[in-house]
């Protein structure tokens, strides 16, 4: 066979099998959407629905004299924790401000706990739409974070920081809480709440100022005498699991 036969044959071959792979398409959008792999984790998630059942939160006001501390017993309130992805965790607390009662060196003062209710405009002669409109102070943690990278899920007992606002005496201003959250029980039915710290709230920021009990301005304040300009707020929250945990999408 001659050099030019090979020639010819070799290239017959070579363009039957060129014929015979297929194809190649240029992908265009929209792309297609990648597999599931079955190793993944779970595709739904489950927030666990807490409903607030007891509380209390102590609230030093400082001043330069007895230094009085006030406290507050009707917590209420609803909590949405996802122990796997807790930056999902939503939570809103009341406190009745009704509830409120002072003690000056651990004694009960009830003209003080009346000229507090004063200064939040919740005195006997202001109208009632008004007090019940100015009644709740209200806590709403929108954003959690301080669960260790290496973490699958939150710890039965987690030092977290929550971020949301306080509405109080008709402001709302952002803060930011240091909570320690105990899930104190195996079956998740039980959750506490703490502060591991006392938060700051500016009596200023939220319009406290010495008021009669028609809510009008007094002559004198007594914002930095009898009590002090910032108020150190501290407290415990309970809360029972409400129902079985709902589905949640995957999707953020």
């Amino acid at each position: 066979m001659s050099h030019r036969t090979v020639a010819v044959v070799l290239a017959l071959a070579c363009a039957s099998g060129c014929e015979r792979r297929p194809k190649r398409t240029l992908r265009t959008e929209p792309w297609p959407a990648p597999a599931v792999s079955s190793a993944a984790p779970s595709a739904v998630l489950r927030a666990l629905h807490y409903v607030v059942d007891g509380g209390r939160v102590r609230i030093e006001l400082g001043g330069k004299g007895a230094k009085p501390v006030a406290t507050l017993s009707a917590i209420s309130g609803d909590i949405e924790l996802d122990p796997v992805r807790l930056e999902r965790s939503r939570a809103t607390l009341n406190a009745d401000l009704l509830s409120l009662s002072v003690t000056t060196e651990g004694n009960e003062d009830p003209s003080l706990t009346a000229r507090a209710l004063d200064w939040l405009e919740l005195g006997a002669e202001r109208p009632a739409p008004e007090r019940e409109r100015d009644r709740f102070a209200r806590i709403e943690i929108n954003a959690f974070e301080g669960v260790p990278a290496d973490s699958q899920a939150l710890p039965r007992r987690a030092h977290v920081v929550a971020h949301g606002t306080l509405t109080l005496h008709h402001f709302r201003v952002p803060i930011e809480l240091a909570l320690e959250v105990d899930r104190n029980s195996s079956d998740d039915s039980r959750l506490m709440i703490r502060t591991q710290r006392p938060f700051v709230v500016s009596l200023a920021s939220h319009d406290i100022l010495s008021r009669d009990a028609r809510g009008e301005l007094a002559g004198i304040s007594e914002v930095g005498t009898v009590v002090g300009r910032d108020a150190r707020v501290s407290a415990e929250i309970s809360a029972r699991l409400a129902s079985p945990p709902p589905a949640h999408s995957s999707n953020p």
